[in-house]
């Protein structure tokens, strides 16, 4: 099929990053897909890793691997759940023009990960300190607060401005057990390992230990919201820590294609509930 549309060309055609567009990919598929599962995406890099670096996310798998989803994208690599919201014009523009089955949303991981934010959220080993007290508490149970209230601004959000308000449910997923290393993006581009040597914390067992506390923590969190009286059984928390196998991380933190492949398989599963 030619590229009708203008969408990026490493996607097929039942995804797209420009929400001018999203009506006439409905038309492009209506008589092929009678009732598509409508799509909008937003979120982090697990969403938009880029293509030119080899790896397919979470949308290309599911844009790729299953006829049914048409998907709009917003998702920006790097983004943080609180930016999200903070900057929300356009999410809360294709929510409230265009009537969408799912919000898939990805945000939470930079919120914690980074030179800014993870180094923040460390102290200085001293010979004998577990991994939680490597952890400067305070600094980080006031991040996930405000993780948490990011996640409720969206819900609210979306549940009252949203054009399909009454029906629309919010998907997320629980990211995964990174392993601290020093593999980036690019050389030296890591994003929890050096920031965890430069606080003294060099043993790889302390480090994993903090990596699955801090993204943990941040799971939990999400799994509590969605039993708030506000969810009412539309936000829907995807558990995919223990997916992706120790060899299947392209770099510190994202899984490879392969990798991918599978926590977007377990995000369809209640895609098509």
């Amino acid at each position: 099929m030619p590229n009708l549309l203008g969408q990026n060309a490493a996607y097929p055609m039942r995804v797209i990053n420009d929400s001018k567009l999203w009506e006439d990919l409905l038309w492009a598929y209506h008589t092929s897909i009678p009732k598509p599962k409508r799509v909008l995406a937003e979120g982090d890099s697990w969403l938009a890793y880029p293509q030119l670096l080899g790896v397919k996310n979470i949308v290309w798998h599911l844009a790729n691997n299953y006829d049914d989803v048409l998907l709009l994208s917003l998702a920006y690599s790097g983004d943080t759940a609180v930016n999200m919201l903070a900057n929300r014009e356009k999410l809360l523009e294709a929510l409230s023009k265009y009537e969408f089955d799912y919000l898939l949303f990805s945000g939470g991981g930079n919120d914690i990960v980074g030179k800014w934010d993870f180094d923040f959220m460390l102290k200085d080993y001293k010979k004998g300190m577990t991994a939680e007290e490597c952890i400067n508490k305070q600094r980080f149970e006031r991040r996930i607060e405000q993780i948490k209230l990011a996640y409720m601004d969206l819900l609210e959000y979306t549940f009252e401005y949203a054009k399909s308000k009454n029906t629309i449910k919010v998907i997320t997923h629980t990211y995964d057990k990174a392993i601290p290393n020093e593999k980036g993006v690019v050389s030296g581009s890591a994003w929890m390992w050096p920031y965890l040597v430069a606080k003294g914390i060099t043993n790889a067992s302390i480090q994993k230990e903090i990596a699955i506390y801090a993204l943990g923590a941040f799971a939990e969190m999400v799994t509590m919201l969605a039993k708030e009286p506000i969810c009412k059984g539309r936000f829907i928390v995807v558990e995919t820590r223990d997916t992706v196998n120790p060899n299947e991380w392209e770099n510190e933190i994202h899984p490879t294609t392969k990798g991918f492949k599978k926590v977007a398989e377990k995000i369809y599963q209640n895609i098509i509930i």
